[in-house]
């Protein structure tokens, strides 16, 4: 994450809105000085506080943070997510879906995990498959 850029998009939505630092400030129930500091970069915004600018200004905390330059946020187009599953879920791949040991889940039930942790992730990103493994692995052992 990049401090700079989230500074420069704070303000830029800030000053965008009309906004001054004490009416934001106050808007957010936070103090103007700590507006400031998230605007110098000196400090980054915590969770709830980015969740807050997202909501107050109706863009995503994807374009806040610096992961995309669109407002609105990334997208990921259900045809891809088709396209990426037949690529990906052959029946060979469909068997590692499950942890190490634990290949005895439902296929049907692993699809459903795919298809929603696909809607959350990326497929091609490092923390889907993290992410899918971890989600698997909780399953397996809360029987299923």
């Amino acid at each position: 994450m990049d401090k700079q850029i989230i500074a420069a998009r704070l303000k830029a939505l800030r000053e965008g809105a009309g906004l001054s630092q004490a009416k934001l400030a106050k808007m957010m129930g936070i103090s103007q000085p700590l507006i400031a500091r998230y605007e110098t970069a000196v400090n980054v915004p915590s969770y709830g506080a980015l969740l807050k600018y997202a909501d107050l200004f109706d863009v995503s905390c994807d374009y806040i943070i610096g992961r995309c330059d669109d407002p609105k946020g990334m997208t990921f187009v259900r045809k891809d997510m088709a396209q990426a599953r037949n690529n990906d879920m052959t029946p060979e791949r469909n068997n590692d879906m499950a942890p190490a040991g634990n290949n005895d889940m439902a296929p049907a039930r692993q699809d459903g995990v795919q298809e929603a942790l696909e809607k959350c992730f990326e497929p091609d990103s490092p923390a889907y498959v993290k992410f899918r493994e971890a989600v698997l692995e909780v399953m397996a052992e809360s029987g299923k």
